[in-house]
């Protein structure tokens, strides 16, 4: 079986730490949250017989409304990271237009605000 991207985990608080409700997989537990993303991936390793799982783990406390505020920062996040793909391959992109017109590395990096260095990375990529 081939592991999601990212695998949402609700911590529930007990008497010995946390319960946590990996989705779709089962449950585990740890004795405070700043172990979790670990004993998660330990987890998720040991069901699907994986070597290691390099995949996203969102962690969140179900501790009333909290959990609400939890979710839409982890959602903002992953949109945050989408843009910034997506203006690095944008800019790449750029990159190599404004080298294939004839532009040069200088000229590229002040229209880009990147260093020069930056683009010959990106042009000799």
């Amino acid at each position: 079986m081939n592991a999601p991207e990212k695998y949402e985990v609700t911590a529930h608080q007990w008497e010995h730490g946390w319960e946590l409700h990996v989705d779709g997989l089962g449950v585990t537990q740890v004795s405070a949250l700043d172990k979790a993303d670990r004993q998660v991936r330990e987890y998720i390793c040991t069901v699907l017989d994986l070597d290691e799982y390099d995949g996203r783990v969102v962690i969140v406390p179900e501790v009333g409304a909290i959990a609400d505020t939890i979710r839409t920062m982890h959602e903002l996040t992953d949109s945050i990271a989408e843009l910034q793909a997506k203006s690095s391959a944008t800019r790449n992109e750029a990159v190599q237009q404004m080298r294939a017109f004839g532009l040069s590395y200088a000229d590229i990096a002040g229209a880009l605000g990147v260093s020069k260095g930056r683009v010959s990375q990106i042009v000799n990529a």
